[in-house]
């Protein structure tokens, strides 16, 4: 738990809040969440009020076999980190390797 906490600032490293405000988002009936009492169980809370900046890494070559013929092999995500697309409701995938032959009529 060590690692996501940062005693210094007194706020949990993943979302930058303080306890009162996760225990604010977690069980929100009357908390005040910009300027809203929260009054029942219906009511939307965002996990995180911002989208962080994310980079990968990803390597692609290809070579033509032939005048209609083309291998290609890719590594994605090379760095293995986690990210997610703004609005997406699932995380990407993790370092990846694929190889296609492809043939063009």
């Amino acid at each position: 738990m060590a690692p996501f906490l940062d005693p210094a600032a007194g706020v949990f490293r993943p979302t930058g809040e303080t306890l009162a405000q996760i225990q604010n988002r977690v069980l929100p009936l009357g908390a005040v969440v910009n300027g809203v009492r929260i009054l029942d169980d219906n009511t939307r809370v965002p996990l995180y009020l911002s989208t962080a900046g994310w980079a990968t890494v990803h390597v692609r070559a290809g070579i033509p076999l032939g005048e209609r013929w083309q291998a290609m092999v890719a590594v994605q995500n090379l760095l293995d980190r986690n990210y997610r697309w703004h609005g997406a409701g699932i995380d990407a995938p993790g370092a990846n390797v694929y190889l296609s032959v492809v043939c063009r009529f």
